[in-house]
């Protein structure tokens, strides 16, 4: 899949690094003025010809700053599209959907975008604009002096030797990440961060028991690449005081020849030392790549769809739990959570799903949705057994709300254009917008900016304006008042798809049409 559904603009990016570039050489220049103004005897203009600078200089950094304003803003407004487009594909993968398995999914993504952007960014406009300044630069030493550009290029030749030296190593630890990443049974867990993660967490053995591999081969990979980084940048920082040494002896030599004046001299090697810098930062970019082919592989992965030959849901009528048992895998053991689940719900019916905290409620959902492949007994969507169906499929058709809120740090309505991919009917949002009391107001504000009830309602809004067969309530009431609870179980009602409430609570047990209590040895419908 192609990660960015839209291109990033670099001009904007690369025209502040240029300016910043030719800024700084303008410095330069401004210095060797004074210099031969003060040796000229013709410090009088000095204070004017300051003040005039002082001016340009408050002005040009006024300039970069409002630049770089408008090019890092516009920077995390694109990052922010790609990621709640991905966000989005997440619940379209076979291991997670919304509110299960999701946040470790979506930290991932979100590092690895912010890694490609960046580095995307980066590369484009530190290369292409230290590229421009650097032929600047090289007709300038040349109008100087020839010997000393001859220097600065064949002494350049050694930054070669940090790609030479360290790019197959980078190679090999990249395809032995791969190759490890590859034997695991999930991309996301996959990476070194979120295995150390676990580690903590003192699940290493289970993880590895589980994915046949060893924690030392992950940590002796993720400390070669760790070694490998310090060692090619201690390189380049050797070979940067060195070049530095021969460009200082290369310009007293051609002073003390008369070969140029003083404030040549000078002038030369501040041309150089910014040359030899710019060269050196463009081989460190460089190297950058690494970790951003690693990242866009990551997602790449994660996303690459692998289809059996299972049955599609175009709609879901009924849904049936033939004598199901739910159970926790740990290693090698199963430890069953509930017990002979029986129970038939139909469309245009509200049911209730309650039990005490850990009896399985949570279970029986993320089973329902194919998160959960440890039960027995059947599970029967429309007459077809749930382990023949695609994943993908039964998920465009369940629509979940867990307890806690998983909205965009974005207004109220850039939250239901995210869910809702911009695809609704402006009629039927009108209507429930005043079911549910929200108001144009509300819906323009910062989710940060509302009230945990309104969030709820929001949420809900935006999971009715699409067509899901199955709605899922996860404690629904939570941060709601009575009346809105009311109001909303009305409007629940009314609806033609299949609605399951999560509780344990129990007041108003006589409101649902189904009752199904879990946590006990023989869990039916009543």
């Amino acid at each position: 899949m192609k990660i960015f559904n839209q291109k990033i603009n670099v001009i904007p990016f690369i025209i502040h690094n240029l300016l910043k570039k030719l800024y700084f050489l303008a410095n330069a220049f401004f210095i060797k003025y004074l210099f031969d103004m003060t040796l000229n005897n013709k410090s009088n203009n000095l204070i004017q010809f300051s003040i005039y600078y002082l001016l340009v200089f408050i002005f040009i950094n006024f300039l970069l700053s409002i630049i770089n304003y408008l090019n890092n803003k516009n920077k995390m407004k694109k990052a922010d599209n790609v990621k709640i487009y991905l966000h989005i594909k997440v619940l379209d993968l076979e291991d997670t959907t919304q509110g299960f398995n999701t946040v470790e999914i979506t930290k991932r993504i979100d590092k690895d975008l912010d890694t490609i952007i960046s580095t995307k960014i980066d590369i484009n406009a530190e290369i292409i604009g230290s590229l421009l300044i650097t032929l600047i630069y090289l007709y300038i030493l040349y109008k100087i002096n020839l010997l000393f550009l001859i220097v600065l290029l064949v002494s350049s030749l050694l930054f070669f030797i940090s790609p030479l030296i360290f790019s197959n190593t980078f190679k090999s630890d990249y395809e032995k990440q791969t190759k490890i990443e590859e034997t695991l049974e999930k991309t996301i867990k996959s990476s070194i961060d979120n295995f150390l993660i676990i580690k903590l967490y003192n699940l290493q053995k289970y993880y590895s028991m589980r994915y046949s591999i060893s924690s030392k081969d992950v940590t002796k990979i993720s400390f070669n690449n760790e070694k490998n980084d310090i060692l090619n940048n201690v390189l380049l920082d050797t070979v940067n005081i060195f070049l530095k040494v021969i460009l200082v002896m290369t310009s007293f030599y051609l002073f003390t020849k008369g070969k140029v004046p003083l404030t040549d001299a000078l002038f030369l090697l501040f041309i150089a030392n910014s040359l030899k810098n710019i060269i050196s930062s463009m081989f460190k970019y460089i190297s950058k790549l690494k970790s951003q082919i690693i990242a866009k592989s990551r997602i790449e992965e994660l996303f690459h769809e692998k289809r059996d030959n299972l049955n599609n849901v175009d709609f879901i009528r009924e849904i049936q739990f033939k004598d199901v048992s739910l159970f926790h895998q740990i290693k090698d053991k199963k430890i069953c959570v509930s017990k002979n689940i029986s129970f038939r719900i139909s469309k245009k019916s509200v049911n209730l799903v309650h039990g005490d905290n850990g009896s399985g409620k949570s279970t029986l959902v993320s089973t329902l949705l194919g998160l959960n492949k440890s039960y027995s007994g059947n599970i029967l969507l429309n007459g077809i057994n749930l382990r023949q169906i695609d994943v993908r499929s039964l998920r465009r058709k369940i629509a979940y709300m867990p307890q806690e809120s998983t909205l965009l740090n974005q207004t109220g309505y850039e939250n239901i254009y995210a869910i809702t991919n911009n695809e609704y009917n402006l009629d039927k949002m009108n209507y429930l917008m005043n079911e549910l009391n929200l108001t144009d107001e509300i819906l323009k504000m910062n989710i940060n900016e509302i009230s945990g009830g309104e969030k709820r309602k929001v949420e809900l809004l935006s999971l009715l304006l699409k067509n899901y067969d199955v709605l899922i309530l996860d404690e629904f009431e939570n941060n709601l008042d009575l009346d809105t609870i009311n109001n909303i179980n009305k409007l629940l009602y009314k609806l033609d798809k299949i609605v399951i409430i999560i509780s344990h609570r129990i007041s108003n047990l006589d409101e649902f049409q189904n009752k199904i209590l879990i946590g006990g040895m023989n869990e039916k419908n009543t």
